[in-house]
């Protein structure tokens, strides 16, 4: 009975390692996109001509990032 336990404990934090590295890469992508939405919005401020973007952003609509660019698009 022991070993099930121990066991089950091992696989628990498997997982809990497992969910903590999922969210860093998640939380690390989201400050990557807003450092470049940042830079793409600086970038389209310059531009004397009008502006369509189009691209794959991998947000969804309520994200920050998205918010961001329908403001200004």
């Amino acid at each position: 009975e022991y070993d099930a336990i121990s066991m089950q404990s091992n696989t628990l934090s498997k997982d809990i390692e497992g969910g903590k590295s999922i969210i860093n890469k998640l939380k690390n992508a989201y400050v990557k996109r807003s450092e470049q939405v940042e830079i793409l919005l600086e970038e389209l401020s310059r531009s004397p001509y009008p502006v369509i973007l189009c691209g794959d952003l991998n947000d969804p609509p309520q994200s920050q990032t998205y918010g961001l660019l329908t403001k200004k698009l």
